[in-house]
């Protein structure tokens, strides 16, 4: 498993570059980014840095939801940063809102 801030591709731990579309390893590509842009990533993704850690790691900012694969389960308490697909893993936790900013349509379940 890799530290906090970076992810595992290809056995190999790279640091996270945190975009938009849900991350990738660093990469070189350049352009602008809209922040506002729904992510193109269909992979669970979120900008807190909470997926991915196991549940005794999941603590602080973090809550654990377990959505039968330990790698998603790890999700923020606001649920807020988490994209569309990561949200809809979370139903007890989490609904997706569409705000106009995919960052902030992840809101706590009511």
């Amino acid at each position: 498993m890799c530290q906090a801030g970076y992810v595992a591709v290809e056995g190999r731990c790279e640091q996270f570059s945190g975009d938009e579309s849900g991350g990738q390893p660093n990469s070189s590509a350049g352009g602008q980014s809209n922040s506002s842009a729904k992510p193109s990533s269909g992979h669970p993704s979120d900008r807190s840095g909470c997926m991915g850690k196991n549940s005794a790691h999941c603590n602080g900012i973090c809550t654990w939801d377990f959505a039968g694969d330990w790698k998603t389960s790890c999700i923020p308490e606001t649920c807020v940063g988490l994209n569309h697909n990561a949200c809809d893993l979370h139903p007890k936790k989490c609904d997706w809102k569409w705000t106009g900013d995919w960052k902030t349509s992840c809101q706590v379940a009511r």
